[in-house]
């Protein structure tokens, strides 16, 4: 979104570093072709409000760049290292093929990361129990665990749901956290690389499985059987990713859902059949 970076500097000045003489902002992602649809995240309206904000102010270095941070660093060069990278909203679990080589690179410089997260209402976030894990399977160390965020957008949902996960509040940028590593973690060879991004997405697939399972588990305590079978179907996926049995090719662990509507179906399909059997028979 659009964003008065003066009053950021303000605040940043005031609360955090009074002797600050220069603030460089770069604004990373947005990543639409550039050749369909170049404005789909406002991109020129961003650029266009920076433009004029940095003739208000001068302590104020603005730019935006599309695409994967990691390659705008290596194309900027290393006298660029930022000081601090803010990651908001970053789901990492849902596009870990597109994170980690940019957490490995921020990682091995020893840039201090911030990230901020959903909370967990239902099936719309697993950041609560998914980004410090991830962060620390990477090898970054916590310099400060997931707590509240005092700037959290709250999004209140379903205030009378039946839905026992479905009650509370759904926040964007609702937790924070912060962590670091140093060169010393990193990895030289791009095939360990490889077989480390495969390990942390695993471990993902078999979190999220086990968070569902308990999430339907619960729910079956309202809407019953029905709930139970999605919770019996989540249980048999996770134990097939912790034994082996199956790796999702995906490197996005929403499609887990996929493969657990699937089994569901499958199963249901087959219960149905047993009945019909039986009837037949009497």
């Amino acid at each position: 979104g659009t964003i008065d970076w003066r009053e950021v500097r303000k605040w940043i000045q005031s609360n955090v570093c009074p002797s600050l003489e220069k603030l460089e902002i770069t604004l990373v992602g947005f990543f639409e072709n550039k050749k369909y649809e170049e404005d789909y995240n406002d991109v020129r309206t961003i650029r266009e409000l920076n433009n004029k904000i940095m003739l208000c102010d001068p302590m104020l270095k603005l730019r935006v760049v599309q695409g994967q941070w990691h390659n705008s660093y290596k194309a900027i060069g290393s006298s660029e290292c930022p000081d601090v990278a803010v990651l908001l909203n970053p789901g990492f679990q849902t596009q870990l093929h597109d994170w980690y080589p940019t957490l490995i690179c921020l990682r091995d410089l020893g840039v201090p990361v911030i990230c901020s997260g959903r909370s967990h209402v239902s099936r719309q976030s697993s950041d609560s129990n998914q980004m410090e894990n991830i962060l620390c399977d990477v090898g970054l160390k916590c310099i400060l665990p997931f707590e509240r965020n005092p700037f959290a957008e709250m999004w209140e949902r379903y205030p009378n749901a039946r839905h026992p996960n479905q009650q509370g509040v759904y926040a964007c940028n609702a937790y924070i956290c912060i962590f670091q590593g140093t060169a010393s973690n990193s990895l030289s060879q791009k095939e360990t690389q490889n077989t480390l991004m495969q390990q942390v997405h695993r471990r993902c697939c078999i979190r999220k499985a086990r968070a569902a399972a308990l999430s339907e588990a619960n729910a079956a305590s309202v809407f019953g059987e029905g709930q139970q079978h999605l919770a019996d179907a989540w249980t048999e996926l996770g134990n097939q990713c912790e034994n082996g049995r199956l790796f999702p090719p995906s490197m996005d662990v929403d499609y887990l859902q996929e493969v657990v509507d699937d089994m569901d179906e499958k199963r249901m399909a087959k219960a149905f059949a047993n009945a019909l059997k039986g009837s037949m028979r009497m």
